[in-house]
């Protein structure tokens, strides 16, 4: 029993001598009926009558003030019956009779009043302890002491974060935490642990949806199958195509619980599958979160190699081969995260650089605190407590942040929950704990001609920095790609058969973005005359040298024409109409040239060509800067086939 663990682990001299020593050999100047009621009450605690132990040492002690026996025995006893209240009283009581005697007691008061958030106090009893004892336990008070300090500069400087529990629909009287937010908005996911009849808890996955201003009543998720022990904690990556969530008890379990996942695949949902052994291990894994761009994996484990406790880890994914997902090595992210207690559920943002988790370690306010950490200059930065009132003397856990960061939902137990359990809250951060701004663009790969929906690949790339994200589109469920504001991106789309698709995507300030907007790509059929615009090629005002940010583009098209040997193309360049026509004509061929160039580097010249047509082929209106940058443009054109 946990807390009778705890009350031993620092009260076991004077309840052994309570226990096991008769009362009255203690004080012969205590009342002969308060020693007889609480050596009856000794009696009744040993055979786990607690509440009969509890009521005979409360008359103990209100027969005789003076029998610190009692108060001994009442605070085990409110340690045992989670009596908080009557466990601080009988501590201060132990302390004020025997200020000397049992200097364990100083520690458990100041522990207690510390997790019932009387910061105050809990500094006051620690200090008295540090001064009649001050050699003692010096790592324990010192830690004792700063944690508290760190409470109480929280507690006296709160933010202006906005908390609104989410109503009947969601919350019950059982548990519900570890929540998830779609990446539209849409659906709130969510654990429940649900107590039977026979008063066996298990855990379930819930789902509601959004309504205008409220949420629908929540609904258990199927699976489609026999449901297991337990199952909670899912995370989905933003296409929606890969689900993890956590399960315990399951037969191919390699640890008491293990880490799962489901693959969609032409639109239907394939059979759950172990994240296997880079992932799972004899230990405890759990509450997995999905990077939403689908590279990465972070969950929580206990497993060996941790700082103490549980820890965050996580690992790439490398790919997926034959319907199974291939990790890379786990990391632990080390002691800017983790701490010797327990760190846990990890949720990163779709922003790829903020992740949001739980801590009992890291100084907080008691209970579990959520904490932020931002993956700068390649490491992850010490975390920072999200400050009061988001987190409280309670437990705090389970943050996760809709892309648009529109959503934000966490769990607590705190004060106001229903029936004291725990609860799904609804968030707003200020906006030093916010990620940073996203917007994601959704639709499908569609043939040009027929209409119809392709399955395709897409390859995005961050032309600032270079790192790429790659997507499946499908011909069921289209495709979904998440864009970090301040940068431009190079969106490109291939497909066996199709020449392949350039745009150009510019988010470098807040004002760029759109939330979830929809974008169909068109994909021409390799035929001879097609033609595409390279909308990744880059070069300064009246010049023509290729700028570095072209090289993306200039590598997806020596890439195409690899794979198909048989072309030959013309690259065309094409200008505005502002300034002379024959200064356009030669400005447009040397661009053609450069790009040519680069290309012979690679693909036998003579297939080959280019040519610049000036301002003759105009695809907008020169009247206006918009239309005039569309005709600023360069072209892949096939000639024959």
């Amino acid at each position: 029993m946990y807390f009778k663990k705890k009350a031993y682990s620092f009260l076991c001299l004077f309840l052994l001598l309570v226990l096991f020593y008769p009362i009255n050999s203690f004080a012969q100047k205590i009342s002969k009926k308060s020693v007889k009621l609480a050596n009856t009450a000794k009696t009744a605690y040993q055979n786990s009558e607690f509440q009969t132990a509890k009521e005979l040492a409360l008359q103990a002690a209100d027969t005789d003030s003076l029998n610190i026996e009692a108060y001994l025995l009442l605070a085990d006893l409110g340690a045992e019956t989670n009596d908080k209240a009557l466990k601080i009283k009988a501590l201060e009581k132990i302390v004020e009779l025997e200020p000397v005697k049992y200097p364990s007691a100083y520690k458990i008061l100041a522990t207690s009043f510390f997790d019932s958030g009387n910061y105050p106090k809990a500094l006051q009893i620690i200090s008295t302890y540090s001064s009649i004892f001050p050699n003692s336990d010096t790592v324990f008070v010192k830690n004792m002491i700063e944690k508290t300090k760190w409470a109480l500069q929280l507690i006296n400087n709160p933010n202006n974060a906005k908390i609104n529990h989410l109503g009947e629909q969601i919350n019950t009287f059982q548990n519900e935490y570890w929540p998830f937010v779609s990446a539209d908005d849409s659906t709130l996911y969510f654990t429940r642990l649900i107590t039977n009849e026979q008063r066996f808890h298990f855990e379930r996955l819930f789902y509601a949806k959004r309504a205008k201003n409220d949420w629908l009543p929540a609904q258990k998720l199927s699976f489609g199958g026999a449901n297991e022990v337990n199952e909670g904690t899912m995370s989905l990556s933003a296409d929606d195509r890969m689900f993890f969530y956590t399960a315990c008890g399951k037969r191919n379990g390699l640890g008491s619980c293990d880490i799962y996942y489901m693959l969609k695949q032409n639109g239907l949902w394939q059979a759950p599958i172990n994240a296997g052994n880079v992932v799972n291990t004899p230990s405890w894994e759990a509450q997995p979160s999905v990077s939403a761009n689908g590279q990465f994996l972070f969950w929580s484990s206990n497993r060996e190699g941790g700082l103490g406790g549980k820890d965050i880890w996580y690992a790439p994914i490398i790919g997926i081969e034959n319907g199974i997902i291939e990790f890379g090595t786990p990391v632990n992210p080390g002691k800017a995260i983790n701490t010797s207690h327990d760190d846990f559920s990890p949720f990163i943002h779709a922003d790829n650089q903020t992740l949001y988790f739980a801590s009992t370690g890291h100084y907080g306010l008691g209970g579990s605190d959520i904490f932020i950490s931002r993956f700068k200059n390649n490491a992850w930065q010490l975390a920072q407590n999200v400050g009061f009132p988001t987190n409280s003397r309670f437990n705090d856990d389970g943050l996760v942040i809709s892309p648009n960061a529109r959503v934000a939902v966490f769990s607590s137990d705190r004060e106001g929950a229903c029936a004291q359990s725990k609860d799904l809250y609804l968030l707003e951060l200020p906006n030093e704990f916010m990620p940073s701004e996203i917007a994601y663009v959704k639709g499908f790969v569609i043939d040009k001609k027929t209409r119809k929906k392709l399955n395709a690949k897409i390859e995005i790339t961050n032309i600032e920095n270079t790192q790429n994200q790659l997507l499946q589109a499908d011909a069921n469920d289209g495709y979904m790609a998440v864009l970090q504001n301040g940068y431009r991106y190079a969106f490109h789309v291939s497909k066996p058969g199709y020449l392949f698709f350039s745009e150009h995507f510019d988010h470098k300030s807040s004002s760029d973005l759109n939330n979830a907007a929809v974008y169909n790509i068109e994909l021409q059929a390799i035929e001879v005359g097609s033609a595409i615009v390279l909308n990744n090629i880059f070069f300064d005002h009246d010049a023509y040298e290729l700028k570095a940010e072209s090289k993306a583009e200039l590598d997806k098209l020596v890439e195409f024409l690899k794979f198909n040997p048989t072309l030959k193309v013309e690259i065309a360049g094409h200008t505005d109409n502002t300034g002379a026509e024959s200064y356009n004509l030669t400005l447009s061929e040397n661009r053609a040239k450069a790009i040519a160039d680069f290309l012979i580097k690679s693909i036998s010249y003579e297939r080959i060509t280019y040519v610049g047509y000036g301002q003759e082929y105009p695809v907008a209106d020169n009247s206006t800067e918009l239309g005039r940058s569309k005709n600023r443009r360069s072209e892949l054109k096939i000639i024959s086939y």
